[in-house]
């Protein structure tokens, strides 16, 4: 999954170092007395998604969670941008591994689902755990966390014991990465044996 998650991030950006039509991955900010993300986050929710792009794009690029997601949202049902579930996914991502909850939620949900990585239970029963602990998570995402928990823990098969306890280990271990390059070498690596 890390691979094809490392992949998908440099298609990403070799995407959009060639098209004219869509901004640098992460612009610089221009005036340092600005948020980025307080001005993306107002665009979006005023739904000028098109202004809340380059706000956001800054945002992300300085590590903010809130910013990955809300981007994730824009490309996942086409706010201001063309629909892209892939990027949606690497946004999502990068999210999740800056700590956002929702982030965490939303890649958990995907992976599950088998959108843009082939299914991984243990890599979705992580992100499920994580998003349910995290303060950032709405209370609506953290309960649909908490309910996807339940109901792997009520399955009756012979692996499930012994992948929720990998997921544990991993939820427990994890800590945030708020830089791109790290949070692109860190997906590069390979799993982790958890035993």
């Amino acid at each position: 999954m890390k691979a094809f998650f490392t992949m998908a991030v440099f298609g990403f950006l070799s995407m959009v170092a060639v098209c004219d039509a869509a901004p640098p991955p992460f612009p610089q900010q221009e005036n340092a007395t600005e948020n980025p993300l307080e001005i993306g986050e107002s665009y979006f929710l005023a739904q000028e998604y098109r202004k809340a792009l380059q706000p956001l794009l800054i945002a992300a690029g300085d590590g903010l969670g809130r910013a990955s997601f809300l981007l994730g949202e824009m490309y996942e049902f086409a706010l201001g941008v063309e629909q892209d579930q892939i990027t949606a996914s690497v946004f999502y991502m990068f999210g999740a591994h800056q700590g956002f909850g929702d982030a965490q939620f939303r890649i958990a949900n995907r992976i599950e689902r088998g959108v843009f990585a082939p299914y991984d239970r243990v890599a979705s029963l992580k992100w499920y755990l994580l998003a349910a602990q995290n303060p950032t998570t709405t209370h609506s995402l953290k309960r649909s966390a908490q309910s996807a928990i339940t109901i792997f823990v009520q399955r009756d098969c012979a692996e499930c014991a012994e992948q929720l306890r990998q997921a544990e280990i991993l939820a427990k271990d994890w800590k945030p990465v708020y830089d791109f390059d790290r949070i692109v070498e860190e997906l590069s690596k390979p799993p982790a044996d958890v035993r």
